[in-house]
């Protein structure tokens, strides 16, 4: 009785443990989830083609003019008229500025009348030279005869000689005479000053009534066609600064306008380890004013026919790149090299073939091996930079 007693308590004992490992070792619902087959993930995707790539690099820049010109007086007068005012548009040869010119007027006329006097007195050396001249011929021919004496053709000679001098002394008195007179002349043209070139009246100084001379500037003209944009360019990219590159220059407006690197500094900025360049753009409308802002892009790079993916693609974690390659419905992790890089595409070097399909969208919700629908992927995609562990 007893060892049937031992026998049933044993038993017992054996199905009470054996039903209470079964509650223990029993699965967690939430971790039988995992061995249902995974939902497709939505995705939007995108081949690898080729393309023409650019890598293009921004510098900050100014417009300047093409040339500055001050327009200050020859001569020293009273401003009778300025014919421009600032903001005035002036072609090459246009009045400008005019001078009261009374007294250089006269003053020409003065040489003038100088002129004709030295003139006069020319004719009249001449003359005498010429009679002069036949004298001492005569006085020759009749010492040659016997009828006159030596002493006679020496006083002959002396006084052609005399008359000679007398026609250089005239002549050179006629020259500075003439020299007077253009003076003259050249003072009173200069009384009216004219555009020495097409552009904008950008300063005027002083008003009609005004004391001119040379050296206060009545106006200041600016040529803006073509415009000059003025960047710096650090060390490291020094091979960019080529004489006639060609360049883009965008405004903040973001106007855009095709131009090319026309003037190249020798040296650098011991301060900045920069050096100048100057772009020129062509600027027929004005639309480029001196002083604005303006960016130019220049082109470091360029690949004609580069295999190219959406840069949307491009995972970055830790310094490698990555991109989600479509196979077989799943997507796989695999590590790309890139090189070119634009705005909305980027060079594939290494890690993908033309053709192969690539995740541009909803890869942040990916882990290698996942399986991906085509389409629209859910709203709250994350835009995180990092691979999902």
């Amino acid at each position: 009785m007893q060892k049937l007693l031992f026998i049933m308590i044993a038993a017992g004992t054996v199905a009470t443990s054996y039903w209470l490992s079964g509650i223990y070792f029993a699965k967690d619902p939430a971790e039988a989830q995992f061995d249902k087959p995974k939902q497709p993930v939505p995705v939007e995707s995108a081949a690898a083609a080729r393309r023409a790539l650019r890598e293009t690099i921004v510098y900050p820049g100014s417009v300047a003019a093409d040339e500055t010109v001050s327009i200050a007086p020859r001569i020293s007068g009273i401003i009778r008229d300025i014919h421009v005012d600032f903001g005035d548009f002036v072609s090459a040869g246009d009045p400008l500025v005019t001078i009261d010119d009374a007294e250089f007027v006269e003053r020409q006329k003065q040489a003038q009348a100088t002129v004709r006097l030295a003139e006069a007195q020319l004719k009249k050396s001449e003359a005498q030279l010429e009679f002069m001249r036949r004298d001492f011929e005569r006085a020759q021919q009749e010492a040659a005869a016997g009828v006159a004496m030596l002493q006679e053709l020496d006083t002959k000679r002396a006084a052609r000689d005399s008359a000679a001098a007398d026609v250089e002394v005239s002549g050179a008195q006629l020259e500075r005479t003439i020299a007077v007179l253009e003076e003259a002349q050249l003072n009173v043209a200069d009384t009216r000053i004219l555009s020495p070139l097409s552009g904008w009246v950008q300063e005027r100084v002083t008003d009609p009534g005004a004391l001119a001379s040379p050296a206060a500037p009545i106006l200041t003209i600016v040529d803006i066609d073509p415009a000059q944009v003025v960047v710096y360019i650090p060390e490291r990219e020094l091979q960019l600064a080529e004489k006639g590159r060609p360049a883009t220059v965008t405004t903040r407006a973001n106007e855009v306008f095709e131009g090319r690197i026309s003037r190249v500094a020798p040296s650098l900025s011991m301060s900045t380890r920069t050096t100048e360049l100057v772009v020129e753009v062509p600027n027929p409308d004005h639309d480029l004013r001196p002083g604005m802002s303006a960016d130019v892009t220049l082109i470091a790079r360029e690949a004609p026919d580069a295999l190219a993916i959406p840069l949307a693609a491009v995972i970055f974690q830790q310094g490698s790149t990555f991109a989600f390659l479509i196979e077989g419905g799943l997507a796989h992790l695999v590590p790309i090299e890139i090189g070119i890089e634009e705005e909305e595409y980027v060079e594939v070097i290494r890690g993908l073939d033309e053709g192969d399909r690539v995740v541009v969208q909803g890869q942040y919700l990916l882990k290698d091996g996942d399986p991906v629908t085509e389409g629209a992927p859910g709203e709250g995609t994350p835009q995180s930079g990092f691979l999902n562990s």
